[in-house]
């Protein structure tokens, strides 16, 4: 059984205006909601963790503490943006501890690239993956996940909020996908798994 954590990152400095562009870091809030989210989820031992490469989703993951296995940057992880708004700002220069990004996928419409990323998800060795991102890009992969056919999956919107968890287990034998937890706070799952 695959589980699968979708975590959208914790608040940014953008959120609450206190810097602008769409590329900010953490506020202090934010901070502490990802030192929370580490406690909470330390000791899952991830095989995998897909990350957005925008800063607020890299923070997100580096003040959690939660140790970094195989870490991968995914450019198709990032927020829904008007063509271009990301070249400027990618390809960074990815911190040593991740794969840095090889998909170069944030012009690519985003329900497109969020169905890429979850037959390449769901296809892998990996059995505890964590996912960070962001806002649209989480509701887009949990409507994937939560609605069978296409026409409900253009129809419904899965908000989560800053620093919330949700988990999908996913059965490789049987192609089963069950919403677990959705928008929870991460504390809450201790209860659940």
């Amino acid at each position: 059984m695959k589980k699968i954590y979708i975590v959208r990152h914790a608040e940014s400095k953008a959120q609450t205006g206190g810097e602008f562009g769409i590329d900010s870091g953490l506020s202090s809030r934010g901070q502490k909601q990802a030192e929370q989210l580490g406690k909470t989820l330390k000791n899952i031992g991830f095989d995998e963790i897909r990350l957005s490469p925008l800063k607020r989703a890299r923070e997100t993951l580096e003040f959690s503490g939660i140790e970094k296995s195989e870490v991968i940057f995914d450019s198709r992880l990032i927020e829904a943006m008007p063509e271009h708004a990301y070249d400027e700002l990618l390809p960074y220069d990815y911190p040593s501890y991740g794969i840095a990004d090889g998909y170069k996928a944030w012009n690519i419409n985003l329900l497109s690239r969020m169905n890429n990323f979850l037959d390449e998800v769901l296809k892998s060795d990996s059995e505890n993956i964590l996912i960070i991102s962001h806002g649209m890009a989480m509701s887009t992969l949990l409507r994937i996940f939560i609605c069978a056919d296409k026409q409900t999956v253009s129809n419904c919107y899965c908000f989560m909020n800053n620093a919330a968890v949700s988990l999908v287990d996913y059965n490789e034998s049987s192609g089963e996908r069950r919403l677990v937890a959705w928008n929870s706070e991460a504390s809450s799952l201790i209860k659940i798994k």
